[in-house]
Protein backbone atom coordinates (compact mmCIF):
# COMPACT_ATOMS: atom_id res chain seq x y z
CA UNK A 1 0.00 0.00 0.00
CA UNK A 2 1.43 3.35 -1.09
CA UNK A 3 1.21 6.03 1.60
CA UNK A 4 -0.36 9.41 0.93
CA UNK A 5 3.05 11.02 1.44
CA UNK A 6 4.67 8.77 -1.16
CA UNK A 7 1.80 9.38 -3.55
CA UNK A 8 2.34 13.14 -3.23
CA UNK A 9 6.07 12.69 -3.87
CA UNK A 10 5.35 10.58 -6.96
CA UNK A 11 2.95 13.22 -8.27
CA UNK A 12 5.50 15.97 -7.69
CA UNK A 13 8.20 13.95 -9.43
CA UNK A 14 6.01 13.43 -12.49
CA UNK A 15 5.17 17.14 -12.58
CA UNK A 16 8.86 18.07 -12.39
CA UNK A 17 9.76 15.61 -15.13
CA UNK A 18 7.03 17.01 -17.38
CA UNK A 19 8.16 20.59 -16.75
CA UNK A 20 11.81 19.74 -17.48
CA UNK A 21 10.90 17.95 -20.72
CA UNK A 22 8.59 20.68 -21.99
CA UNK A 23 9.88 21.76 -25.41
CA UNK A 24 12.75 19.23 -25.37
CA UNK A 25 13.01 17.32 -28.68
CA UNK A 26 12.59 13.56 -28.51
CA UNK A 27 15.75 12.76 -30.49
CA UNK A 28 19.20 13.49 -29.03
CA UNK A 29 20.56 15.00 -32.24
CA UNK A 30 17.81 17.62 -32.16
CA UNK A 31 18.67 18.87 -28.66
CA UNK A 32 21.11 21.62 -27.77
CA UNK A 33 23.17 21.40 -24.56
CA UNK A 34 20.59 23.04 -22.30
CA UNK A 35 17.85 20.74 -23.56
CA UNK A 36 20.07 17.68 -23.17
CA UNK A 37 20.81 18.66 -19.59
CA UNK A 38 17.09 19.06 -18.84
CA UNK A 39 16.38 15.67 -20.42
CA UNK A 40 19.11 14.04 -18.35
CA UNK A 41 17.88 15.54 -15.08
CA UNK A 42 14.29 14.54 -15.85
CA UNK A 43 15.40 10.95 -16.29
CA UNK A 44 17.55 11.04 -13.15
CA UNK A 45 14.57 12.00 -11.00
CA UNK A 46 13.29 8.42 -11.22
CA UNK A 47 16.71 6.74 -11.20
CA UNK A 48 16.64 5.39 -7.65
CA UNK A 49 13.17 3.93 -7.99
CA UNK A 50 14.23 2.10 -11.15
CA UNK A 51 17.25 0.75 -9.32
CA UNK A 52 15.06 -0.53 -6.49
CA UNK A 53 12.84 -2.35 -8.95
CA UNK A 54 15.80 -4.39 -10.14
CA UNK A 55 16.63 -5.42 -6.58
CA UNK A 56 13.02 -6.40 -5.88
CA UNK A 57 12.82 -8.40 -9.11
CA UNK A 58 15.88 -10.35 -8.02
CA UNK A 59 14.42 -10.79 -4.51
CA UNK A 60 11.16 -12.39 -5.70
CA UNK A 61 12.99 -14.42 -8.32
CA UNK A 62 15.22 -15.99 -5.67
CA UNK A 63 12.32 -16.52 -3.27
CA UNK A 64 10.49 -18.50 -5.94
CA UNK A 65 13.33 -20.98 -6.57
CA UNK A 66 13.47 -24.50 -5.18
CA UNK A 67 16.57 -26.22 -3.78
CA UNK A 68 17.83 -27.49 -7.14
CA UNK A 69 17.44 -24.08 -8.77
CA UNK A 70 19.19 -22.34 -5.87
CA UNK A 71 22.12 -24.75 -6.23
CA UNK A 72 22.81 -23.18 -9.63
CA UNK A 73 22.24 -19.62 -8.39
CA UNK A 74 25.52 -17.94 -7.33
CA UNK A 75 23.64 -15.23 -5.42
CA UNK A 76 22.46 -17.76 -2.82
CA UNK A 77 23.73 -20.62 -0.66
CA UNK A 78 21.31 -23.51 -0.18
CA UNK A 79 21.22 -26.87 1.56
CA UNK A 80 22.17 -25.42 4.96
CA UNK A 81 22.42 -27.87 7.85
CA UNK A 82 23.17 -26.77 11.45
CA UNK A 83 26.43 -27.98 12.95
CA UNK A 84 26.67 -28.15 16.74
CA UNK A 85 24.81 -25.90 19.10
CA UNK A 86 24.44 -22.10 18.92
CA UNK A 87 26.61 -19.98 21.23
CA UNK A 88 25.65 -16.65 22.78
CA UNK A 89 27.76 -13.84 21.29
CA UNK A 90 26.21 -10.67 22.76
CA UNK A 91 24.67 -9.32 25.93
CA UNK A 92 21.38 -8.90 24.04
CA UNK A 93 21.09 -12.67 23.56
CA UNK A 94 22.23 -12.94 19.94
CA UNK A 95 23.63 -16.35 19.03
CA UNK A 96 26.01 -17.62 16.36
CA UNK A 97 25.93 -21.09 14.87
CA UNK A 98 27.85 -22.95 12.17
CA UNK A 99 26.02 -24.40 9.15
CA UNK A 100 27.34 -26.78 6.52
CA UNK A 101 26.26 -26.70 2.86
CA UNK A 102 26.81 -28.85 -0.25
CA UNK A 103 29.20 -27.99 -3.08
CA UNK A 104 27.87 -25.08 -5.16
CA UNK A 105 28.93 -21.91 -6.89
CA UNK A 106 28.38 -18.81 -4.77
CA UNK A 107 29.45 -15.20 -4.45
CA UNK A 108 27.83 -14.49 -1.11
CA UNK A 109 30.03 -12.89 1.53
CA UNK A 110 29.64 -11.73 5.15
CA UNK A 111 26.63 -9.55 5.84
CA UNK A 112 22.88 -9.58 6.39
CA UNK A 113 20.97 -12.33 4.60
CA UNK A 114 17.37 -13.30 3.86
CA UNK A 115 15.61 -16.67 4.05
CA UNK A 116 13.77 -17.27 0.74
CA UNK A 117 11.26 -19.53 2.51
CA UNK A 118 10.04 -16.80 4.84
CA UNK A 119 10.99 -13.79 2.69
CA UNK A 120 12.34 -12.28 5.90
CA UNK A 121 15.71 -11.66 7.49
CA UNK A 122 17.64 -14.80 8.49
CA UNK A 123 20.48 -13.12 10.39
CA UNK A 124 24.01 -12.04 9.59
CA UNK A 125 26.74 -14.18 8.04
CA UNK A 126 29.85 -13.58 10.15
CA UNK A 127 32.28 -15.74 8.19
CA UNK A 128 32.41 -18.33 5.42
CA UNK A 129 34.90 -21.20 5.14
CA UNK A 130 34.61 -22.01 1.44
CA UNK A 131 37.06 -24.91 1.55
CA UNK A 132 35.18 -26.63 4.41
CA UNK A 133 31.83 -25.55 2.91
CA UNK A 134 30.45 -24.05 6.08
CA UNK A 135 29.38 -20.63 7.33
CA UNK A 136 28.75 -18.99 10.69
CA UNK A 137 25.36 -17.30 11.04
CA UNK A 138 24.49 -14.79 13.74
CA UNK A 139 20.82 -14.53 14.76
CA UNK A 140 19.29 -11.98 17.11
CA UNK A 141 16.96 -12.90 19.95
CA UNK A 142 13.83 -12.13 17.92
CA UNK A 143 14.84 -14.86 15.44
CA UNK A 144 15.22 -17.57 18.09
CA UNK A 145 11.64 -18.79 17.56
CA UNK A 146 11.91 -18.65 13.76
CA UNK A 147 12.83 -21.83 11.86
CA UNK A 148 16.48 -22.23 10.89
CA UNK A 149 17.03 -21.29 7.24
CA UNK A 150 17.66 -23.93 4.59
CA UNK A 151 18.90 -21.29 2.15
CA UNK A 152 20.06 -17.68 2.33
CA UNK A 153 20.86 -14.81 0.00
CA UNK A 154 21.91 -11.19 0.56
CA UNK A 155 19.21 -8.56 0.25
CA UNK A 156 19.56 -4.91 1.17
CA UNK A 157 17.40 -1.94 0.26
CA UNK A 158 19.22 1.24 1.14
CA UNK A 159 17.25 4.30 2.15
CA UNK A 160 17.46 6.79 -0.69
CA UNK A 161 14.71 9.27 0.24
CA UNK A 162 17.22 12.08 0.74
CA UNK A 163 18.88 11.35 -2.60
CA UNK A 164 15.54 11.63 -4.33
CA UNK A 165 14.64 14.82 -2.47
CA UNK A 166 18.00 16.37 -3.40
CA UNK A 167 17.33 15.66 -7.08
CA UNK A 168 13.87 17.19 -6.83
CA UNK A 169 15.41 20.30 -5.23
CA UNK A 170 17.89 20.41 -8.12
CA UNK A 171 15.05 20.11 -10.65
CA UNK A 172 13.21 23.03 -9.05
CA UNK A 173 16.40 25.11 -9.15
CA UNK A 174 16.85 24.31 -12.86
CA UNK A 175 13.26 25.28 -13.65
CA UNK A 176 13.71 28.60 -11.85
CA UNK A 177 17.30 29.51 -12.78
CA UNK A 178 18.19 27.35 -15.76
CA UNK A 179 21.20 25.06 -15.88
CA UNK A 180 23.80 27.83 -15.95
CA UNK A 181 22.15 30.90 -14.47
CA UNK A 182 23.02 32.53 -11.13
CA UNK A 183 21.29 31.10 -8.12
CA UNK A 184 21.38 28.18 -5.70
CA UNK A 185 22.88 24.77 -6.54
CA UNK A 186 24.79 26.24 -9.45
CA UNK A 187 27.68 23.76 -9.35
CA UNK A 188 25.20 20.87 -9.34
CA UNK A 189 23.27 22.42 -12.23
CA UNK A 190 26.47 22.87 -14.21
CA UNK A 191 27.49 19.29 -13.48
CA UNK A 192 24.28 18.11 -15.14
CA UNK A 193 24.76 20.57 -18.00
CA UNK A 194 28.30 19.40 -18.65
CA UNK A 195 30.79 21.56 -20.48
CA UNK A 196 34.13 22.91 -19.30
CA UNK A 197 35.01 24.24 -15.87
CA UNK A 198 34.28 27.89 -15.14
CA UNK A 199 37.47 29.42 -13.75
CA UNK A 200 37.90 33.06 -12.71
CA UNK A 201 40.37 34.88 -14.92
CA UNK A 202 40.15 32.40 -17.79
CA UNK A 203 38.39 33.66 -20.89
CA UNK A 204 36.17 31.53 -23.09
CA UNK A 205 38.23 29.11 -25.19
CA UNK A 206 41.46 29.71 -23.26
CA UNK A 207 43.46 26.85 -21.68
CA UNK A 208 42.99 26.37 -17.96
CA UNK A 209 46.74 26.02 -17.56
CA UNK A 210 49.90 26.00 -19.68
CA UNK A 211 52.71 23.47 -19.67
CA UNK A 212 52.58 20.37 -17.48
CA UNK A 213 49.71 19.82 -15.06
CA UNK A 214 51.78 20.24 -11.91
CA UNK A 215 50.46 20.25 -8.35
CA UNK A 216 50.76 24.04 -8.36
CA UNK A 217 48.72 24.31 -11.57
CA UNK A 218 45.99 22.04 -10.18
CA UNK A 219 45.84 24.06 -6.97
CA UNK A 220 45.64 27.31 -8.90
CA UNK A 221 42.76 26.08 -11.06
CA UNK A 222 40.89 24.70 -8.05
CA UNK A 223 41.09 27.85 -5.97
CA UNK A 224 39.75 29.93 -8.90
CA UNK A 225 36.72 27.73 -9.64
CA UNK A 226 33.61 29.87 -10.04
CA UNK A 227 30.62 27.82 -8.82
CA UNK A 228 31.64 25.07 -11.17
CA UNK A 229 32.49 21.44 -11.64
CA UNK A 230 36.07 20.30 -12.33
CA UNK A 231 36.80 16.88 -13.86
CA UNK A 232 40.26 15.39 -13.30
CA UNK A 233 41.12 12.22 -15.17
CA UNK A 234 44.16 9.96 -15.15
CA UNK A 235 45.14 6.29 -15.10
CA UNK A 236 46.16 4.50 -11.90
CA UNK A 237 49.41 5.81 -10.45
CA UNK A 238 49.24 9.15 -12.27
CA UNK A 239 48.87 11.16 -9.06
CA UNK A 240 45.14 11.92 -8.87
CA UNK A 241 44.91 11.13 -5.16
CA UNK A 242 48.29 12.69 -4.39
CA UNK A 243 47.47 15.87 -6.30
CA UNK A 244 43.90 15.98 -5.05
CA UNK A 245 45.05 15.79 -1.44
CA UNK A 246 47.38 18.72 -1.97
CA UNK A 247 44.60 20.69 -3.64
CA UNK A 248 42.52 20.09 -0.53
CA UNK A 249 45.34 21.13 1.82
CA UNK A 250 45.91 24.31 -0.20
CA UNK A 251 42.20 25.16 0.07
CA UNK A 252 42.17 24.44 3.82
CA UNK A 253 45.15 26.72 4.21
CA UNK A 254 43.12 29.47 2.54
CA UNK A 255 40.24 29.10 4.98
CA UNK A 256 37.94 27.03 2.78
CA UNK A 257 35.62 24.30 4.08
CA UNK A 258 36.04 21.10 2.10
CA UNK A 259 34.10 17.84 1.83
CA UNK A 260 35.30 14.43 0.64
CA UNK A 261 32.95 11.73 -0.63
CA UNK A 262 33.04 8.52 -2.64
CA UNK A 263 31.11 5.28 -2.94
CA UNK A 264 33.24 3.42 -0.41
CA UNK A 265 34.67 4.23 3.00
CA UNK A 266 37.93 2.66 1.81
CA UNK A 267 38.33 5.27 -0.92
CA UNK A 268 37.43 8.07 1.48
CA UNK A 269 39.97 6.88 4.07
CA UNK A 270 42.65 6.61 1.39
CA UNK A 271 42.21 10.24 0.40
CA UNK A 272 42.00 11.30 4.06
CA UNK A 273 45.33 9.57 4.66
CA UNK A 274 46.94 11.59 1.87
CA UNK A 275 45.42 14.81 3.22
CA UNK A 276 46.62 13.88 6.70
CA UNK A 277 50.20 13.42 5.52
CA UNK A 278 50.23 16.49 3.26
CA UNK A 279 48.74 18.81 5.90
CA UNK A 280 51.13 17.48 8.54
CA UNK A 281 54.18 18.23 6.39
CA UNK A 282 52.79 21.62 5.30
CA UNK A 283 51.83 22.66 8.83
CA UNK A 284 48.22 23.37 7.81
CA UNK A 285 45.59 23.30 10.55
CA UNK A 286 43.03 20.56 9.99
CA UNK A 287 39.80 20.06 11.96
CA UNK A 288 38.34 16.96 10.31
CA UNK A 289 35.52 14.55 10.94
CA UNK A 290 34.75 11.25 9.21
CA UNK A 291 31.13 10.06 9.16
CA UNK A 292 31.17 6.26 9.44
CA UNK A 293 28.55 3.53 9.50
CA UNK A 294 30.58 1.08 11.61
CA UNK A 295 33.87 1.06 13.54
CA UNK A 296 35.67 -0.61 10.64
CA UNK A 297 34.85 2.45 8.49
CA UNK A 298 36.64 4.87 10.86
CA UNK A 299 39.78 6.78 9.92
CA UNK A 300 42.52 6.86 12.55
CA UNK A 301 45.42 9.25 12.07
CA UNK A 302 48.89 8.30 13.22
CA UNK A 303 50.26 11.78 12.54
CA UNK A 304 47.55 14.11 13.88
CA UNK A 305 45.28 12.08 16.12
CA UNK A 306 43.71 15.20 17.64
CA UNK A 307 42.88 16.66 14.22
CA UNK A 308 40.76 13.76 12.95
CA UNK A 309 37.67 12.39 14.65
CA UNK A 310 34.97 9.90 13.70
CA UNK A 311 31.22 10.03 14.21
CA UNK A 312 28.12 7.96 13.52
CA UNK A 313 25.88 11.02 13.72
CA UNK A 314 25.19 13.02 10.55
CA UNK A 315 24.40 16.09 12.62
CA UNK A 316 27.89 16.17 14.15
CA UNK A 317 29.36 16.79 10.72
CA UNK A 318 27.43 20.07 10.43
CA UNK A 319 29.65 21.73 13.06
CA UNK A 320 30.83 25.00 11.42
CA UNK A 321 34.13 24.78 13.33
CA UNK A 322 35.16 21.83 11.15
CA UNK A 323 37.01 22.56 7.93
CA UNK A 324 37.19 19.02 6.49
CA UNK A 325 34.16 16.69 6.41
CA UNK A 326 34.23 13.20 4.90
CA UNK A 327 31.49 10.66 4.31
CA UNK A 328 29.47 8.81 1.70
CA UNK A 329 26.65 10.33 -0.30
CA UNK A 330 24.16 9.77 2.54
CA UNK A 331 25.92 12.51 4.47
CA UNK A 332 26.02 15.11 1.71
CA UNK A 333 22.48 14.76 0.33
CA UNK A 334 21.04 16.20 3.55
CA UNK A 335 19.07 19.41 3.03
CA UNK A 336 21.11 21.08 5.80
CA UNK A 337 24.02 21.55 3.38
CA UNK A 338 21.97 23.83 1.15
CA UNK A 339 21.67 26.27 4.06
CA UNK A 340 25.41 26.24 4.86
CA UNK A 341 27.12 24.79 1.78
CA UNK A 342 30.76 23.74 1.71
CA UNK A 343 33.16 25.69 -0.43
CA UNK A 344 34.38 22.56 -2.21
CA UNK A 345 33.31 18.93 -2.46
CA UNK A 346 35.78 16.36 -3.78
CA UNK A 347 34.25 13.21 -5.31
CA UNK A 348 36.93 10.53 -5.37
CA UNK A 349 36.73 7.54 -7.73
CA UNK A 350 33.93 9.44 -9.44
CA UNK A 351 33.93 7.06 -12.40
CA UNK A 352 32.20 4.57 -10.10
CA UNK A 353 29.59 7.04 -8.86
CA UNK A 354 26.22 7.16 -10.58
CA UNK A 355 25.53 10.58 -12.09
CA UNK A 356 22.26 10.68 -10.12
CA UNK A 357 24.22 10.48 -6.86
CA UNK A 358 26.90 12.89 -8.04
CA UNK A 359 24.24 15.44 -8.93
CA UNK A 360 22.50 14.87 -5.59
CA UNK A 361 25.63 15.46 -3.48
CA UNK A 362 26.82 18.38 -5.62
CA UNK A 363 24.18 20.55 -3.99
CA UNK A 364 26.22 20.45 -0.78
CA UNK A 365 28.99 22.68 -2.16
CA UNK A 366 29.68 25.77 -4.21
CA UNK A 367 32.29 23.91 -6.28
CA UNK A 368 32.67 20.22 -7.10
CA UNK A 369 35.82 18.36 -8.16
CA UNK A 370 35.50 14.82 -9.58
CA UNK A 371 38.51 12.58 -10.15
CA UNK A 372 38.39 9.28 -11.96
CA UNK A 373 40.34 6.53 -13.67
CA UNK A 374 39.30 6.43 -17.36
CA UNK A 375 38.47 2.72 -17.40
CA UNK A 376 36.38 2.80 -14.21
CA UNK A 377 33.57 4.84 -15.74
CA UNK A 378 32.70 2.17 -18.29
CA UNK A 379 32.09 -0.76 -15.93
CA UNK A 380 28.54 -1.93 -15.60
CA UNK A 381 26.79 -4.80 -13.88
CA UNK A 382 23.07 -4.84 -14.36
CA UNK A 383 21.23 -5.15 -17.72
CA UNK A 384 17.74 -3.68 -17.10
CA UNK A 385 18.78 -0.01 -16.73
CA UNK A 386 19.27 2.09 -19.91
CA UNK A 387 22.85 3.08 -20.58
CA UNK A 388 22.07 6.79 -20.58
CA UNK A 389 20.85 6.62 -17.00
CA UNK A 390 23.37 4.06 -15.79
CA UNK A 391 26.42 6.02 -16.80
CA UNK A 392 28.81 6.78 -13.99
CA UNK A 393 29.44 10.36 -12.97
CA UNK A 394 32.49 11.23 -15.06
CA UNK A 395 31.26 9.21 -18.02
CA UNK A 396 28.52 11.76 -18.42
CA UNK A 397 31.25 14.25 -19.15
CA UNK A 398 34.15 12.13 -20.37
CA UNK A 399 34.86 9.47 -22.94
CA UNK A 400 37.54 7.15 -24.15
CA UNK A 401 38.56 7.39 -27.76
CA UNK A 402 38.30 3.68 -28.36
CA UNK A 403 36.60 0.54 -27.06
CA UNK A 404 37.66 -1.07 -23.78
CA UNK A 405 41.31 -2.05 -23.90
CA UNK A 406 42.28 0.68 -26.40
CA UNK A 407 42.29 3.73 -24.18
CA UNK A 408 44.08 6.01 -26.60
CA UNK A 409 42.35 9.05 -25.14
CA UNK A 410 44.03 8.42 -21.79
CA UNK A 411 47.42 9.91 -21.09
CA UNK A 412 50.10 8.57 -18.77
CA UNK A 413 49.60 11.44 -16.38
CA UNK A 414 46.73 13.18 -14.67
CA UNK A 415 44.92 15.86 -16.63
CA UNK A 416 41.88 18.06 -16.40
CA UNK A 417 39.28 17.06 -18.95
CA UNK A 418 36.92 18.90 -21.25
CA UNK A 419 33.47 17.54 -20.40
CA UNK A 420 30.54 17.27 -22.76
CA UNK A 421 26.87 16.85 -22.00
CA UNK A 422 26.00 13.82 -24.11
CA UNK A 423 25.38 10.64 -22.17
CA UNK A 424 25.71 8.26 -25.08
CA UNK A 425 28.49 10.04 -26.94
CA UNK A 426 31.44 11.12 -24.86
CA UNK A 427 34.48 13.22 -25.63
CA UNK A 428 37.72 13.96 -23.87
CA UNK A 429 39.90 16.93 -24.75
CA UNK A 430 43.01 18.72 -23.61
CA UNK A 431 41.97 21.28 -21.03
CA UNK A 432 40.16 24.35 -22.28
CA UNK A 433 37.71 26.65 -20.54
CA UNK A 434 34.17 27.82 -21.25
CA UNK A 435 32.59 27.49 -24.66
CA UNK A 436 34.39 27.47 -27.95
CA UNK A 437 36.12 24.65 -29.78
CA UNK A 438 38.83 22.90 -27.75
CA UNK A 439 42.32 22.68 -29.25
CA UNK A 440 43.91 19.55 -30.64
CA UNK A 441 42.51 16.49 -32.37
CA UNK A 442 39.14 15.31 -31.17
CA UNK A 443 38.85 11.94 -29.49
CA UNK A 444 35.28 10.77 -29.72
CA UNK A 445 33.41 7.52 -29.35
CA UNK A 446 29.71 6.82 -29.24
CA UNK A 447 27.76 3.96 -27.74
CA UNK A 448 25.12 3.05 -30.33
CA UNK A 449 21.74 1.88 -29.06
CA UNK A 450 21.51 -1.88 -28.93
CA UNK A 451 25.27 -2.37 -28.75
CA UNK A 452 26.92 -4.63 -26.22
CA UNK A 453 27.87 -1.70 -24.01
CA UNK A 454 24.40 -0.21 -24.24
CA UNK A 455 22.98 -3.51 -23.08
CA UNK A 456 25.26 -3.57 -20.07
CA UNK A 457 23.07 -1.09 -18.25
CA UNK A 458 23.62 0.24 -14.76
CA UNK A 459 26.81 1.49 -13.17
CA UNK A 460 28.23 -1.03 -10.76
CA UNK A 461 28.23 1.69 -8.16
CA UNK A 462 24.46 1.88 -7.89
CA UNK A 463 23.22 2.86 -4.47
CA UNK A 464 20.91 -0.13 -4.63
CA UNK A 465 23.67 -2.63 -5.34
CA UNK A 466 24.81 -4.89 -2.57
CA UNK A 467 28.48 -5.74 -2.23
CA UNK A 468 29.25 -9.20 -3.54
CA UNK A 469 32.14 -11.49 -2.72
CA UNK A 470 33.99 -13.09 -5.59
CA UNK A 471 32.03 -16.03 -7.10
CA UNK A 472 33.18 -19.52 -6.19
CA UNK A 473 32.80 -22.91 -7.85
CA UNK A 474 31.12 -25.81 -6.14
CA UNK A 475 34.49 -27.04 -4.90
CA UNK A 476 35.01 -23.71 -3.13
CA UNK A 477 37.67 -22.32 -5.49
CA UNK A 478 37.16 -18.78 -6.85
CA UNK A 479 35.92 -18.27 -10.37
CA UNK A 480 37.16 -15.65 -12.79
CA UNK A 481 34.95 -12.60 -12.80
CA UNK A 482 33.74 -11.16 -16.06
CA UNK A 483 32.55 -7.69 -17.01
CA UNK A 484 31.08 -6.00 -20.00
Amino acid sequence: MVSDEQRDIDDETRDLMAALLEGVPREREDRHDEQQGRWLLAELLDYHRREQRVVWWSFFDLCGMDHEQLLDEPEAITGLEPVGEPEVVSNQGATAQWFSFPAQDFRLGPGDVTDPATKDGAGEVLEIDAAARRLRLKRTRKLHDAPLPKAIFPFTIYRDHEHRRALRDLARAVLEHGLDGPGPLRAARRLVLGGPARVAGVASGEPLYTGELSDAAMQDVARRLDESQLIIQGPPGSGKTYGGARMIVDLLDRGQRVGITSNSHRAICKLLSEVDEASHHAGVNVRAIKKSSAPEDDYHSTLQADAFENTYDNGAAMNPQLNLIAGTSWLFVRADWQEQPLDYLFVDEAGQVAIANAAAVAGAARNVSCSETPSSSRRYHRPPIPTALATACCSTCLASAAPCGERTACSSSTRIAWPRTSVSSFRTWRTTAASGRPPGRSCAASIPPGSAEAACGSSRSSTMATARARPRRRDGSPTRSTAC
